[in-house]
């Protein structure tokens, strides 16, 4: 275990062992089900009703308080230009600090769009969007023409998201002219660049970088896009058709049956931005540099194609529900993640008071990465 987790933490855990008897199960599902506000099968692949050891589960508050509040202590987000202009503000889940408007968000979220039940129901869409990226290939192939793959997988995530979130496909020329796909890469691009006035708040108003009269285009232009699809969805209200994590949320807007989601216009638009802006590019790069590695070593590639002719066969496409059972496949994606992480530096952190990590002193107001 010490090669998982610091000496500090074994022996911390090590005292919970056999001091708490265990409680009914269906009290702890209770707890769980008041805490993410809904049924466990619905959140949850699999929920093991029989507790796998009683003093860690019975002791879970005393672990939170010795262990996780280290967490919380540095879970704020600093003030950032980037966060400010195309993140309302630093509304949207990636560089709010963590509170109860973080956690209702982050909740939301997870049940209207994360969590497993909704996942599988757009199964059959992805099927769909990887057939079309397929026949291309195909197609283009038969034709003997270049195919620029980094550019498909980027299509292909954009797409996906875009039908997962925003309820359709969305053409380039519909964003802007530079293109749904390039923008987006272009404001990730510049909220990543350093910034000097994200550590000198005093010269803030020279923008002596120019990087904040850009985040403000790059702002105008998300929240045109935005501003289009609430109002192409408030006009087709009441039509016969799925409903989206944005209908989700625009049910939110201005209601009184709950005092635990706030939703207003901005906090829709944070949030739309930041479930596009997770899963397109990331989910992209993912991809190419795993198809790259396979490419590199042969060796592997080999060891993937057999073990998909012995799992799923030639005769099918692989399905989703195949995944579990591609163990070697599994791996060379882990270790993809591994050699090539899709964010290599983590978003900024600032430490609310005093704390010690692993031993080392953290000061208050201190900005971590």
């Amino acid at each position: 275990m010490v090669d998982i987790f610091a000496q500090e933490y074994v022996d911390q855990l090590s005292e919970l062992q056999d001091q708490v008897p265990p409680f009914p199960s269906e009290t702890a599902i209770s707890i769980v089900e008041e805490e993410l506000g809904g049924p466990v099968d619905d959140i949850f692949d699999m929920f093991d009703f029989e507790p796998i050891a009683a003093a860690s589960l019975g002791n879970l508050n005393v672990l939170y308080d010795s262990l996780m509040w280290k967490f919380f202590a540095i879970a704020l987000r600093p003030p950032h230009e980037g966060a400010k202009h195309v993140g309302y503000n630093q509304q949207n889940l990636s560089s709010s600090p963590y509170g109860s408007y973080w956690r209702n968000m982050h909740k939301l979220c997870t049940l209207e769009l994360l969590r497993s039940l909704k996942i599988d129901s757009f199964s059959s869409m992805r099927k769909e969007e990887l057939l079309l990226l397929i026949q291309y290939i195909q197609g283009a192939a038969s034709a003997r023409v270049a195919v620029d793959l980094s550019a498909k997988f980027s299509s292909l995530s954009t797409d996906i998201s875009s039908r997962m979130v925003l309820g359709k496909k969305y053409n380039n020329d519909d964003f802007n002219k530079k293109g749904f796909e390039a923008i987006i890469r272009e404001g990730m691009q510049t909220i990543a660049a350093f910034n000097l006035a994200d550590y000198i708040p005093q010269i803030k108003g020279l923008d002596l970088e120019g990087l904040t009269k850009h985040l403000k285009t790059i702002a105008k232009v998300f929240d045109d896009f935005f501003e289009k699809i609430i109002g192409e969805l408030v006009q087709s209200k009441g039509e016969n058709r799925i409903v989206d994590f944005i209908d989700v949320m625009l049910g939110f807007i201005g209601s009184e049956e709950t005092d635990e989601y706030h939703v207003e216009r901005d906090n829709m638009k944070a949030i739309i931005s930041d479930m596009l802006v997770a899963s397109m590019d990331t989910s992209a790069a993912a991809i190419e540099w795993t198809l790259s590695e396979l490419i590199r070593h042969l060796r592997v590639t080999k060891e993937v194609q057999k073990e998909l002719e012995n799992v799923v066969g030639m005769e099918r496409m692989v399905e989703e529900s195949d995944l579990e059972k591609l163990m070697y496949s599994d791996m060379v994606v882990k270790e993809s993640f591994r050699f090539h992480p899709v964010v290599p530096l983590l978003l900024p952190h600032l430490c609310m008071e005093d704390c010690k990590v692993i031993g080392y002193p953290i000061p208050n107001n201190s900005r971590s990465s």
